[in-house]
Order: structure tokens, then C-alpha cells, then sequence
């Protein structure tokens, strides 16, 4: 005569705050495939008969590789390239930069440091407009980012009370 044997099962029971901590510490690792780095800008109005403009922000890399930027573009300037403000003898130069972001990384573009520079601008920026610029990744990704245009005395972001998409 065979005898089966009993296994006991347990009842497992996990609280509400158990399974939300376990939900918000996996949803905090989840990157979308289709992430792509992130551009926040802003820039100053232009001045009367100003050619050139420095668009700032920030950048951040939500993905999980690394990623270097390896060209700016925007449509109404002749060339956009990444720069950094350097002291030289008490002299402020302009450089041109390269960005390298890792994992989750953020970079800071601000007045008196690094910049996205537009050369020769076919067109003034113009108060309470937001433009689009391309960012080109040497993964071979493209992200088309907007900065919005504040005043000429402006020193750090704030969106304006209207926005207008420009040129009109």
C-alpha cells in the first residue's frame, strides 16, 4: 500500500505598503526602449542687429547606455555647436565642447559656462517664441528639442506668460 504524503501549503500575504514598494522600486529601473535624451532650453530675446545667440538648459540621458552628442542643428542659423565659456589671464574665451553623458546623467548649460551656441541667425529670437533645434547622437538617434525665448536681461529659465511658436 502506497502512502501519499501531505504537503503543507502556506498562505502568503504581503501588505499593501509590501506591494507598493515593490512596484515603485521596479517602475524606478524601467527604461522605455525608445528612450532618448532629454533637452530642456531657454534663451535670451535678441538684442537689435545681434547675429548670434546662446540657447541654455539642461541635458539628461534617461537611458542605460552611454551617449555623446556629435551635432546641433538649427534651421535658422548657419551652425549650432556646443560651447564652454573659458578664463584665459582674466579673459573670457569661447571654446568649442563635446558632451558625454552616462547613464542617467544630467549636464547644465548656464550663463558664463557652457552653451549651445547659434552663429550668424537668420532671423532675431524673439520674446515669448519657442524655436526647435536637432540634436544629433552618435548612437545615430535625433532628438528634436524646443527652447523657449525669454528677455534680452534674462538670466535663467522661466516660460513666458504666452508662447507662440516661431517663426510666425
Amino acid at each position: 500500500m502506497v502512502t501519499k504524503k501531505r504537503c503543507k501549503v502556506r498562505k502568503l500575504s504581503f501588505s499593501k505598503n509590501q506591494i507598493f514598494l515593490v512596484l515603485v522600486f521596479c517602475l524606478s529601473h524601467y527604461v522605455p526602449a525608445y528612450s532618448q535624451p532629454i533637452f530642456e532650453g531657454w534663451s535670451r530675446a535678441s538684442p537689435l542687429g545681434a547675429r548670434n545667440a546662446a540657447v541654455y538648459g539642461s541635458f539628461y540621458n534617461p537611458t542605460k547606455e552611454k551617449i555623446e552628442l556629435s551635432d546641433v542643428v538649427f534651421e535658422h542659423s548657419e551652425s549650432a555647436s556646443l560651447h564652454q565659456i573659458v578664463w584665459e589671464k582674466g579673459v573670457a574665451k569661447m571654446r568649442s565642447a563635446s558632451l558625454s553623458l552616462g547613464p542617467r546623467q544630467k549636464f547644465y548649460l548656464e550663463p558664463g559656462g557652457a552653451h549651445i551656441m547659434l552663429v550668424n541667425l537668420a532671423l532675431p529670437l524673439d520674446s515669448g517664441c519657442v524655436y526647435s533645434l536637432d540634436l544629433k547622437w552618435k548612437n545615430g538617434r535625433i532628438t528634436t528639442a524646443q527652447f523657449f525665448v525669454g528677455e534680452i536681461n534674462q538670466n535663467s529659465k522661466s516660460l513666458p506668460e504666452s508662447i507662440t511658436v516661431c517663426p510666425r
